[in-house]
C-alpha cells in the first residue's frame, strides 16, 4: 500500500474465509495458480467474500468456492465491486460451490459508481437462487463502460436466474463471445425502469438451453427505455421463451437498436419479439 500497489500470490491450496476481505488500495494484483488456489467461503462470510473500491485492481487465476444453499436475506455476493472501483480486471477465475447444491447467490456484482470493469475468461457455475436479486453470474447496475468477454457459464434449469444482468443506467458495455447454458430466466438481460441504458453491445455469444422458467422472456432481452444497443452475431438454441426480446416500458420505448446476423434455433415462442420499440433495425437473422 505504501508503495502504491503490489502483487499478492496465493499458491495452490485451500484458503478459508469467515468474513469478507477488502481491496481498497490501487494497483494491487491478487492472483493464484489457477483452480488449485481455492478461496473457500464458509457460511460465516455472510453477504460478501471480497469487496473492491480502488482503481487498477486485478483478480486472476483463483477458484472462489461458495457454501450457500439458499437465498440469504441479504444476497451473498462473491466479488462486490463498489463505488470507487475503476478499471478492475477479473480474469481466469472459477466461481463454483462446495458441491452441486451450494455456491453463491451472486458471483460478481458491480454497484453504482464502479467504472469500466473487465470480466474476461472466467468460468461460472453453481449459482444459487431464482428470485429477483438472486441467481446472477454477473450483475451490473449503473456502471459506465466495461467488457464481459470470453466467459463460460453453466446453470441448471432449476437454479440460476441470469448469466449477465445489466440494469439501470448502464452504458458502453460490451458482452461478447461468451458461452452460456441453462438458467431459469433470460440469459443476458439489459433492463431499465427509468433512465435509458445506452450503447450496450451484445455480440458473438453462444446461448443454449434457457430453462422452463423462461416463460415469455427471451434468451437476450432489452427491456425498458434502452437506446442505441446492438444484438449482433449471437447463436441462440432451445430457448423456452423467445430468442431475442425487445420491449419498451412505462418510462419510454426501446429506440435506435439493431438486431442483425443472429442465428436462433428451436425457440418455444418465437425468434424475435418486439413491442414498444421505435427506429429499430432487424435484419439478416
Amino acid at each position: 500500500e505504501a508503495a502504491g500497489g503490489g502483487m499478492v500470490f496465493l499458491p495452490s491450496g485451500s484458503y478459508y474465509v469467515s468474513a469478507f476481505f477488502t481491496m481498497d488500495s490501487p494497483n494491487v494484483t491478487l492472483y493464484g495458480a489457477g483452480a488449485s488456489s481455492r478461496i473457500i467461503a464458509t457460511t460465516g462470510s455472510g453477504a460478501f467474500v471480497c469487496k473492491t473500491s480502488a482503481a487498477n485492481l486485478k483478480i486472476k487465476d483463483i477458484a472462489f468456492v461458495g457454501g450457500v444453499s439458499t437465498e440469504l436475506a441479504a444476497a451473498n455476493e462473491c466479488i462486490s465491486m463498489l463505488s470507487g472501483t475503476e478499471n478492475i480486471e477479473i480474469s481466469g477465475c472459477l466461481f463454483t460451490g462446495t458441491d452441486a447444491t451450494h455456491g453463491f447467490n451472486v458471483q460478481i456484482r458491480g454497484h453504482s459508481g464502479c467504472i469500466n470493469p473487465r470480466i474476461v475468461n472466467n468460468h461460472f457455475e453453481r449459482v444459487i437462487g431464482t428470485n429477483s436479486g438472486y441467481g446472477y453470474g454477473i450483475q451490473i447496475a449503473s456502471v459506465a463502460g466495461g467488457v464481459i468477454e470470453g466467459n463460460v457459464g453453466i446453470q441448471s434449469t432449476t437454479q440460476g436466474r441470469h448469466h449477465v444482468y445489466l440494469s439501470a443506467t448502464c452504458s458502453d458495455i460490451a458482452v461478447a463471445a461468451n458461452r452460456f447454458k441453462g438458467g431459469v430466466s433470460a440469459m443476458i438481460t439489459c433492463y431499465s425502469a427509468t433512465t435509458a441504458g445506452k450503447r450496450l453491445a451484445i455480440t458473438g455469444n453462444v446461448l443454449d438451453g434457457l430453462g422452463t422458467g423462461g416463460g415469455t422472456g427471451g434468451a437476450i432481452e432489452l427491456i425498458g427505455p434502452m437506446e442505441s444497443c446492438t444484438v449482433v452475431g449471437n447463436a441462440i438454441h432451445d430457448s423456452d421463451g423467445y430468442g431475442v426480446k425487445l420491449e419498451g416500458g412505462t418510462a419510454g420505448e426501446c429506440m435506435y437498436n439493431i438486431v442483425t446476423g443472429n442465428t436462433i434455433t428451436a425457440p418455444d415462442l418465437g425468434g424475435i419479439y418486439v413491442r414498444g420499440a421505435e427506429y429499430t433495425v432487424i435484419q439478416g437473422n
